[in-house]
């Protein structure tokens, strides 16, 4: 008996694939490549991390950035995780948070405590979280 098709959904590439690609290849067009394909939200942020590394000239476009950060918000991701993941302040998702639609039955999600600002190490409430800085870095070298 023949074997049956595979389906559509099982011949998308990995997010493993999609770096080994990029590795042998170069970033270009990768990340533009899996948000077309509809990756899921997750991978593409771990994609974004893994072509910055690959390649230090490469970044995400502004558009890029926000779609990245409203698919990782959606997907429920921690708003630290959706900073490093798409390269966009805390002030941004906070934004993006508060102008996407929540559904009616939704339940809030628990929050951390949250204490002042810059209290714990002594600095500033204005300094930047590492993931904020390593972006930003990335900017300023290439």
């Amino acid at each position: 008996m023949p074997k049956a098709k595979r389906s559509r959904l099982d011949q998308r590439p990995t997010l493993e694939q999609y770096v080994t690609h990029a590795q042998r290849y170069g970033a270009e067009q990768v990340f533009e490549t899996a948000l077309e394909m509809n990756v899921d939200p997750r991978d593409l942020g771990y994609l974004a991390r893994h072509l910055r590394r690959i390649d230090r000239r490469w970044r995400l476009s502004h558009t890029d950035r926000h779609k990245l950060a409203q698919r990782l918000i959606a997907a429920g991701v921690k708003a630290r995780d959706v900073t490093e993941m798409a390269c966009v302040s805390r002030s941004t998702v906070a934004s993006l948070r508060a102008a996407s639609p929540r559904p009616a039955d939704a339940t809030p999600q628990p929050t951390e405590p949250r204490g002042l600002v810059g209290t714990e190490t002594g600095g500033s409430a204005s300094e930047s979280t590492p993931a904020e800085t390593a972006c930003f870095d990335a900017e300023r070298a290439a």
